[in-house]
């Protein structure tokens, strides 16, 4: 049995997913209807919150899913580097200032 990782930060109406070799997807979205990308494709779901019931359709980005698209790999980093900026920078600069 392998290790395995997960982390789900969220930034207003977006969900980060990332796991051990990176971000797998972005979830944009609220309770109930929600869009998610990753690599292979989109998943768009809709649902009646606390019924179990949902609707989900999946697109992938190619016939091959091991196609990467480039922008999605770009963006991916892009939202990555800004997510930690946002948590890291407001914490490094309030340390800073409870120093001096």
């Amino acid at each position: 049995m392998g290790w395995r990782f997960q982390w789900r930060p969220r930034l207003g109406p977006l969900r980060f997913n990332i796991g051990k070799r990176g971000l797998s997807s972005v979830t944009i979205g609220v309770r109930g209807a929600h869009v998610t990308l990753s690599p292979r494709g989109r998943r768009t779901t809709l649902g009646l919150p606390g019924s179990g019931l949902s609707y989900s359709q999946y697109a992938p980005w190619h016939r091959h899913a091991a196609e990467h698209p480039r922008w999605l790999r770009t963006a991916g980093l892009a939202l990555l580097l800004i997510l930690l900026g946002a948590i890291i920078l407001p914490n490094v600069l309030s340390a800073i200032a409870s120093w001096q």
